[in-house]
C-alpha cells in the first residue's frame, strides 16, 4: 500500500553527493546512487562506491532535535 510522505523528496545532484563523500572520506568515489522507498520525513539516497561499499545518505529534513532521537 502506498503511503504519503509529510515532506517532499530532496532531489541532489551526483556532485552535491561528490561533496558529501569527500567530507566523509577524501578519495571516495561514487559508482552510483538512487532514492531509497519509505520514510516519511527524511529523504534517503542508497550509494554504491566504486570499491563496492555500499552507504546511506540520509538529509534529515524535520530539524536536529529530531534526527537525535534516531540515533
Amino acid at each position: 500500500m502506498p503511503y504519503d510522505r509529510r515532506v517532499p523528496l530532496i532531489s541532489i545532484s551526483k556532485e552535491q553527493v561528490g561533496h558529501f563523500l569527500f567530507k566523509w572520506e577524501v578519495g571516495a568515489k561514487l559508482k552510483s546512487f538512487a532514492p531509497v522507498s519509505g520514510g516519511f520525513s527524511n529523504t534517503n539516497y542508497k550509494l554504491e562506491l566504486i570499491d563496492g561499499r555500499t552507504l546511506l545518505l540520509r538529509i534529515v529534513q524535520r530539524g536536529l532535535t529530531i534526527a537525535q532521537t534516531e540515533i
